[in-house]
């Protein structure tokens, strides 16, 4: 058994939640796929998967095997990247398409450090958000939260992010924090609203099995989550927001958290996504090793801590009733 291969399978079926998947993303066939997944598992005398009709889904040993063999991943392409030589350096025009709150809160202050790296890439970033907008913006990459969809894209997990429910401490001394999830109800929630489509003013939460769904008459509505995390700072009312870009805040005790015992659901993933052409391209190979490195040390320090990697989360309904192509398509993560 080819064993770094059998790793570079399993991950990228984790990764897409399907072996068909995996097979088209990495250009070989579903059987090779599973057969050296099969051998993985049989040398670790573990179930890596559960199988069902919808696909397969990590096991708890498949979660825990997933994070650590992902990261051996990651930092093998991080040191086949250093071993470039000065006159190999990735050099020229790099254009990478991110939402405005990933680009403020996560990426841009680690930017000096790729720039000190990789002096001679002129990084263009450029405010995007689906799929389609690698071609649309004339894109080389594109860091998205969003649940994948299309096959002929190369999609690298990044992150699984987190909602929280927060307000800051003079919000919460008026009104006091609920309890509940019910109890939202009665607060002055501002919502997200994906650009071009919905108001997400329907927030889902569960706990040891049981499930909440709280329609909400918000106070606020804004399509730039940016804009919606001011507001709250400032005392303007409870948002649900991605912990990763809400981790200073958190620090500084400007936001904090509430019904913490509960899941908020239906928290996007992140991934990065460049198309097939792009494989071999330094500059995109460069940006993608720095990004999953970037990644890795944020989900590490996200508050509040967890004890266990996050697992992914399904994509939810109203996702799947977007806007075909040819209408307004929703986005994520303004």
């Amino acid at each position: 058994m080819d064993r770094l291969r059998a790793i570079e399978y399993f991950v990228r079926a984790a990764e897409t939640g399907s072996l068909a998947a995996a097979a088209q993303l990495l250009d070989v066939s579903p059987p090779a796929i599973s057969k050296l997944v099969a051998a993985l598992e049989e040398r670790l005398g573990l179930a890596l998967f559960s199988r069902n009709p919808r696909g397969i889904v990590l096991t708890p040993d498949g979660q825990a095997y997933f994070v650590r063999c992902r990261q051996i991943l990651s930092d093998l392409e991080s040191a086949e990247v250093a071993l470039t030589s000065p006159s190999q350096s990735p050099r020229g025009k790099l254009a990478v398409g991110i939402p405005p709150n990933l680009a403020s809160y996560c990426v841009a202050p680690a930017l000096a450090a790729f720039r000190a790296h990789y002096p001679d890439i002129q990084l263009h970033l450029r405010r995007a958000y689906r799929e389609t907008d690698l071609a649309a913006h004339s894109l080389d990459a594109l860091v998205a939260l969003a649940w994948i969809g299309r096959k002929d894209l190369i999609a690298h997990r990044l992150a699984q992010t987190r909602f929280l429910i927060c307000a800051a401490p003079s919000y919460w001394a008026r009104t006091g924090m609920p309890n509940e999830p019910d109890e939202l109800a009665r607060h002055h929630c501002l919502v997200y609203r994906v650009p071009d489509a919905m108001a997400l003013d329907t927030w889902q939460f569960a706990k040891e099995g049981t499930q909440r769904v709280v329609h909400l008459e918000p106070k606020g509505v804004c399509d730039e989550q940016g804009w919606l995390i001011t507001d709250a700072v400032a005392g303007g009312g409870v948002i649900r927001v991605i912990d990763l870009t809400v981790r200073h805040h958190l620090e500084r005790g400007e936001l904090i958290p509430a019904l913490t015992d509960w899941e908020a659901t239906e928290a996007p993933p992140i991934h990065v996504i460049y198309r097939r052409a792009q494989r071999r391209n330094p500059r995109v190979k460069a940006f993608v090793g720095f990004i999953r490195d970037l990644f890795a040390e944020l989900e590490s320090q996200r508050l509040p801590k967890t004890s266990s990697p996050l697992p992914p989360t399904p994509k939810p309904q109203w996702w799947r009733r977007r806007s075909p192509p040819s209408q307004a398509r929703a986005r994520l993560g303004t």
